[in-house]
């Protein structure tokens, strides 16, 4: 008999060798280990749904190789890599930054870029630098989305 407990998913990268994995309760706190990745220096995990088919896909980052990942989840918790070259990747993060209903990907590498990668649901993901190395080191990003009123009316 299930308890009340809610099928709780916990998800962690390991900087060691361990890589990327998810971890499944099964309703009683008894939890299964899900491997997505296996990999070392993976610095930083995020979960979303990147492709608005209601189900929560991953993005991670490699440090090691150099990589932002996205994982799609196909609904039954099999995923699909699709890897994106960033040197020293370091942090990703997940918002709506050009206004079209989906969720871009911004990411940071451990030296001065931040970058982002505009979803396209149709056309696939692309790239658009954001910055030139204006920082000295970029540690972690935090996307906000603001929406600014003037005199009660929308502007942005």
């Amino acid at each position: 008999m299930k308890s009340s407990v809610p099928s709780i998913l916990i998800l962690c990268s390991s900087w060691g060798s361990d890589g990327v994995h998810w971890f499944e309760n099964d309703g009683n706190l008894n939890f299964t280990e899900h491997t997505i990745a296996d990999f070392a220096k993976s610095t930083c995990v995020f979960v979303i749904d990147m492709d608005d088919d209601a189900d929560l896909d991953v993005l991670g980052t490699n440090y090691g190789n150099g990589k932002i990942y996205f994982w799609e989840n196909d609904g039954n918790q099999h995923f699909t890599e699709h890897p994106f070259s960033f040197t020293s990747a370091h942090w990703v993060r997940a918002i709506d930054l050009d206004n079209d209903q989906d969720m871009d990907m911004v990411g940071s590498s451990c030296g001065s870029t931040v970058a982002w990668r505009e979803n396209d649901l149709q056309a696939g993901v692309y790239c658009c630098k954001l910055t030139n190395g204006n920082m000295s080191v970029v540690s972690r990003i935090v996307c906000v989305k603001l929406r600014l009123y003037m005199f009660n009316k929308k502007i942005s």
